[in-house]
């Protein structure tokens, strides 16, 4: 089964942050991963995509010049029905082979999602990113979980 990441990025323009990226979700064994704040111009598209995975992209650029939210996922196990786009997300409906998502999956790992990585007396942290999925998922995949890993990557954790 394919894990899915979504991870707010801020930012994937650099070589460095583009290999860790794909560590990382060679790693997890992702079959989906969206991405928010990428920062990535239309231009640059092509390449940075093709420096993560080969997989199939939805990208809303037609909202903004920087194409602010990906998904990337697998072809042959996920299907993306776009429904709207905007400047800062991409609603849409994904199908697995299994099924596609709307409740909260229970989660492990880190306690808050985003921090400011600002000095001490300014730091913030939290919660602000959670996965969902519908009862025919749980259904088929009772064990299903959400991991926040720790990362000096990006300000949101994956």
């Amino acid at each position: 089964m394919d894990n899915i990441i979504s991870w707010n990025m801020r930012g994937i323009n650099g070589a460095n942050k583009q290999k860790d990226v794909k560590a990382f979700c060679t790693r997890n064994k992702a079959g989906l991963i969206c991405m928010m704040e990428t920062k990535v111009k239309t231009r640059n598209f092509t390449k940075v995509a093709r420096n993560l995975q080969d997989w199939e992209h939805y990208v809303n650029y037609e909202s903004h010049e920087r194409g602010r939210a990906w998904i990337m996922c697998k072809k042959t196990d996920f299907q993306v029905t776009i429904i709207d786009s905007m400047m800062q997300a991409i609603h849409c409906e994904i199908f697995h082979t299994f099924t596609n998502g709307r409740f909260d999956i229970a989660w492990k790992g880190c306690r808050y999602t985003w921090t400011n990585k600002q000095d001490c007396g300014q730091h913030i942290f939290s919660r602000i990113d959670r996965i969902m999925a519908n009862g025919q998922w749980l259904a088929e995949l009772p064990n299903s979980e959400v991991i926040f890993h720790p990362d000096d990557t990006s300000d949101h954790y994956p």
